[in-house]
């Protein structure tokens, strides 16, 4: 059974935004890197949430980029989290250094 709503469609064009996604995507892989990957992980990140938030403008369903930013927080607090026993164990058995 197929659901028919009396809204009239429009075509939109997001190929900017699955861009600036696919690009973000890219660079937070590549953030795993030694040196300048710390950079290239954040600025794939601000990338990324760019292109969520505008393609929520776009289709008007604001709940997109609220589940993408929530995500997004909830990984960055899951990586702190499993940081920190590690950093914790480092400081206790190495207080003045190695």
């Amino acid at each position: 059974m197929i659901e028919q709503s009396n809204l009239p469609t429009r075509r939109v064009n997001i190929s900017t935004q699955k861009m600036l996604g696919g690009i973000g995507s890219i660079l937070i892989l590549l953030g795993w890197m030694t040196g300048v990957g710390i950079l290239f992980g954040i600025v794939g990140a601000v990338l990324w949430l760019i292109g969520m938030y505008q393609l929520s403008n776009i289709l008007g369903k604001p709940s997109i980029f609220q589940k993408a930013l929530i995500g997004f927080v909830l990984n960055i607090a899951g990586m702190v989290i499993a940081f920190a026993p590690f950093a914790l164990t480092m400081v206790i058995a190495f207080p003045f250094g190695l």
